[in-house]
């Protein structure tokens, strides 16, 4: 009786720190460049979806970097990275897991 006891708690004290972690955000970020010369992009513009529906977007800095912090967890994205003079760069989709860094570095193939 007692070892059914004690495995029935730690199964329900698994359960029970599994979900504290369940809705923990996650980060997306990367590295903006020119495919031909490596240089970072400036002014590029990061969009991340979930399905069609626009979650939100950011600006490349100097670096080239674009970070997206804090974002829901446990979901399935794309990412569009757009700029002029540039041809439009869309991922596959991802997922996100609960609590993770994910890094994808886009490399951009110029118009000109």
């Amino acid at each position: 009786m007692k070892t059914k006891f004690v495995i029935l708690s730690f199964l329900i004290l698994s359960m029970v720190f599994t979900n504290c972690k369940k809705n923990e955000p996650s980060d997306l970020w990367g590295i903006v460049t020119d495919s031909e010369t490596g240089e970072p992009i400036l002014g590029a513009t990061a969009i991340i979806f979930i399905e069609t529906e626009l979650i939100t977007s950011k600006t490349t800095g100097q670096d080239g970097r674009y970070e997206f912090s804090n974002i829901a967890s446990n979901y399935f994205y794309s990412l569009r990275v757009i700029k002029d003079g540039y041809l439009t760069v869309d991922t596959d989709e991802f997922y996100l897991p609960t609590d993770y860094s994910k890094k994808l570095d886009i490399a951009m193939h110029s118009l000109k």
